[in-house]
């Protein structure tokens, strides 16, 4: 398989469509040549990168030109904003955007499959994340990198430019976020994903993909309750994602009546849940609801897991849901 647009639809599919191993708009998986870097636009799933309309190519030469002159900037914050104005201005032939995240798909080996794997976010979240890693790299026989939470985009592209060249697996566990896994050849990506996937759930004692355990009960076209027989308000009362926050803000807001109209977010109306304003982004939505809860419920296994902080949900909110949840 040579041709880039039959790689990522291959990968879309394989990787996309299950919500255990990413969400709504979340993850990318992008291949590069000498010349070109082939990935997501943003906003989109990964299983529908088989539209060739959802996926951009990128003068990589020009790309890592952009990224090299702002690396060993010491201002982030200006640094940031060029880089990802850069690629907020950058149309492909549909007039779409790549993925903010393309910076870190532009580091090193030709593959890169990135998903925001729930078993990864319990292990990575984990306030024993290290220790639980090295246990895990046991299980899988590779080396596994642990990066702390960054906001997606440069920042993350910064910390995992600064742990790349000392890991030889190519595996990283991201907190808060997911897996990446750099590789030379598309069989040798999968294998790292499956391999590390595996390790993570026989580490948490799971043997197959697991059931959701969150259903949601139609009120009206654009409006679902939220129910199951776990504490969801207490699960749901804090962001553990980027993707949560994109969506639904940092945790649920409590309300005095089911008067939706016009509303999107995370209701908490007296002991009941809902969420409301999602049209044809509803199924995402949920997926994000059912990854969260799962998290929370591998606390049994992991311990306490970090939730994002205040200032990291607002960092998140003032840096713009469009760019990251396709919104």
């Amino acid at each position: 398989m040579n041709n880039p647009q039959e790689i990522l639809a291959h990968c879309g599919k394989k990787f996309g469509s299950h919500w255990y191993h990413t969400q709504a708009g979340g993850g990318n998986i992008s291949f590069k040549n000498s010349d070109h870097l082939f990935i997501k636009t943003s906003g989109s799933t990964l299983a529908s990168m088989s539209d060739p309309g959802n996926t951009v190519e990128i003068n990589l030469k020009e790309f890592n030109k952009i990224i090299g002159e702002n690396r060993l900037n010491s201002d982030i914050q200006s640094s940031s904003a060029t880089v990802e104005n850069w690629l907020s201005s950058f149309k492909s032939t549909t007039g779409k955007t790549p993925s903010v995240e393309s910076c870190f798909h532009s580091i090193g080996k030709p593959f890169v499959i990135h998903t925001h794997l729930v078993s990864a976010i319990s292990v990575a979240s984990s306030v024993k994340a290290e220790k639980i890693i090295s246990e895990v790299e046991a299980i899988s026989e590779t080396q596994i990198t642990w990066v702390p939470y960054y906001r997606p985009g440069w920042p993350l592209y910064r910390a995992i430019y600064e742990r790349f060249f000392s890991n030889e697996s190519g595996i990283f566990l991201l907190q808060n976020h997911g897996i990446v896994i750099y590789a030379d050849t598309l069989e040798e990506a999968e294998f790292l994903f499956n391999n590390t996937q595996t390790a993570l759930d026989s580490w948490l004692g799971r043997s197959s993909l697991p059931q959701a355990l969150v259903d949601f009960d139609e009120i009206t076209t654009d409006v679902f309750e939220v129910k199951s027989e776990h504490d969801i308000l207490t699960y749901y009362a804090n962001a553990l994602t980027p993707d949560f926050v994109l969506h639904f803000g940092p945790g649920y807001q409590e309300v005095d009546s089911m008067n939706f109209e016009g509303s999107t977010g995370l209701y908490r109306f007296g002991d009941r849940l809902f969420i409301a304003g999602y049209g044809s982004s509803a199924d995402g939505a949920r997926d994000i609801l059912r990854q969260q809860l799962q998290c929370c419920l591998d606390i049994s296994k992991t311990g306490n897991i970090r939730f994002l902080s205040g200032n990291a949900c607002q960092d998140l909110i003032s840096w713009g849901p469009g760019k990251y949840s396709g919104r």
